[in-house]
């Protein structure tokens, strides 16, 4: 088990003041069987109420309202979790996590990766995916600013490079295709910079975290704030205002083990 200390937070900066503005945050560590919510304290500025939800797939969500004109508005949250991987049990696997999501359809490129590389049916989900993820690695070559949000998988994998965002997509593809169960993960990891994405493959009835970007399964360094069938959905804030004009936005976390 290991407990880490943690601290995110993101800046947005408008062009003009923006009023009517309307936020949903997943800003919180995702609570969990392996992971264990210690402390949290979350600030927003402008100070505006806000009210703690959870979406499909468990998520914490923070939601709210800004009506006020406002030239910025800043989310920071702080805490502790602790994880503990042998806490892993057996769990039913929601049935969309085996299906194509908007972001991860397989092209036939795909289908013909997913084919050349997969160890065969008589290995665990868990093995086929470490031989996808390493594959993955070898033929994405990690290029920031390369792709958006909106980069599907099948187009990252066409331009051979992307970030961590796009590897994970691509190797959701592959698994599902060939049936195995996997989920977008976005988070924290030990640290400091941006946030981070990986995938987890369900195997045996139990999830398994896999990050092709660094080429190595997930331990207990990894902070999760959300799961969903892609970053689509999602991602860790989302907002529909009135003005604004243009958006500078600037994030930065840092976690240490204690």
């Amino acid at each position: 088990m290991k407990r880490l200390d943690f601290t995110y937070r993101t800046s947005i900066k408008f062009e003009f003041p923006a009023i009517d503005h309307s936020f949903s945050l997943r800003y919180m560590p995702r609570p969990s069987r392996v992971q264990r919510l210690l402390a949290c304290e979350i600030s927003l500025t402008p100070d505006v109420a806000w009210s703690l939800q959870k979406d499909g797939f468990g998520n914490l969500m923070q939601i709210g309202t800004c009506r006020a004109p406002h030239d910025s508005i800043s989310f920071v949250v702080s805490g502790a979790v602790s994880v503990d991987l042998s806490r892993r049990q057996e769990e039913d696997c929601h049935p969309s996590f085996r299906c194509p999501s908007p972001l991860t359809w397989c092209s036939p490129e795909l289908m013909d990766f997913a084919r050349a590389h997969d160890p065969g049916p008589d290995r665990t989900p868990l093995e086929r995916g470490i031989a996808l993820m390493e594959a993955v690695n070898d033929r994405i070559v990690y290029t920031p600013r390369s792709t958006t949000v909106d980069t599907t998988a099948a187009q990252a994998f066409a331009l051979g490079k992307g970030v961590c965002q796009d590897e994970s997509h691509v190797l959701i593809a592959l698994c599902r295709y060939l049936g195995i169960p996997a989920r977008y993960c976005c988070g924290l990891t030990v640290g400091e910079g941006a946030t981070h994405a990986w995938v987890e493959v369900w195997s045996g009835g139990m999830w398994y975290g896999l990050d092709p970007t660094r080429r190595q399964q997930v331990d207990e360094t990894y902070l999760v704030i959300a799961v969903g069938r892609d970053y689509y959905a999602c991602p860790v804030d989302r907002g529909v205002l009135r003005g604004g004009g243009r958006q500078e936005q600037t994030v930065y976390m840092k976690v240490r083990e204690s």
